[in-house]
């Protein structure tokens, strides 16, 4: 019997914006011919996207000050606007266009450490 191995990589990542509330929002990082990508900000339904950079510029830098950042990017201005259809500058989300979401994290011993 031939067994092929299937994977794939993710594209996106969804994050709770508060532990105690169970909201999400969907990110990516897209290829822009830096090392970190730029931060935008995905649909629920995966279909549109939104540049972030008018808040943080990558994915990284959000997650080093999440409190500051997530209800800024959960604001009607940018995840609320985009699934409802009203965000300025959204596009096509296009997974191709992509790099993983945090490129410059790397795993030892199964957990995941950020190298600076």
């Amino acid at each position: 019997m031939n067994r092929r191995a299937e994977f794939t990589i993710v594209k996106y990542i969804s994050l709770n914006v508060t532990r105690t509330e169970h909201r999400s929002i969907k990110f990516a990082t897209l290829k822009d011919g830096t090392r970190d990508g730029q931060l935008i900000v995905v649909s629920r339904d995966l279909r549109t996207a939104a540049i972030a950079d008018q808040i943080v510029p990558t994915l990284q830098r959000a997650l080093d000050d999440w409190p500051f950042y997530a209800p800024q990017l959960m604001d009607v201005y940018v995840y609320e606007a985009l699934n409802a259809g009203r965000a300025r500058n959204s596009f096509s989300f296009d997974a191709k266009a992509c790099m993983v979401p945090l490129p410059r994290a790397y795993r030892i011993n199964g957990r995941m450490v950020r190298l600076t």
